[in-house]
């Protein structure tokens, strides 16, 4: 059997831009949904402080909440890489690439406006 060929380039920059949003949708809904468990998970330790069990599933959540902080900036620094690369790759001076992509901020208005 041959390998797939696809006709067109697989990883193109709208694909990619495509990808990333996506990443970034579906962290921001685990987030959402962690912050709706941490708000039932503090009721629950404010009702009865002595449940330890409790305290432990928040402490959990907290560390969840953390880290899909974490994983948006890693995902939006990778792409930020990618961003630089592929304007390098276009020949632009490094001034404009720099002023393209200042920020993160930058970076997500281009992924929305796609």
């Amino acid at each position: 059997m041959s390998e797939y060929q696809p006709k067109t380039a697989y990883y193109t920059p709208n694909r990619i831009d495509r990808v990333y949003k996506s990443i970034l949708e579906k962290l921001s809904k685990d987030r959402e949904s962690a912050e709706r468990v941490k708000d039932l998970f503090e009721d629950m330790v404010s009702s009865n402080p002595a449940d330890d069990e409790a305290k432990r599933c928040l402490v959990k959540v907290l560390s969840l909440i953390q880290e899909t902080s974490e994983r948006a900036t890693k995902a939006l620094d990778s792409l930020a890489k990618y961003k630089a690369a592929q304007l390098k790759a276009q020949n632009l001076p490094k001034r404009d690439a720099e002023e393209k992509f200042a920020s993160f901020d930058d970076l997500q208005n281009e992924l929305t406006n796609d």
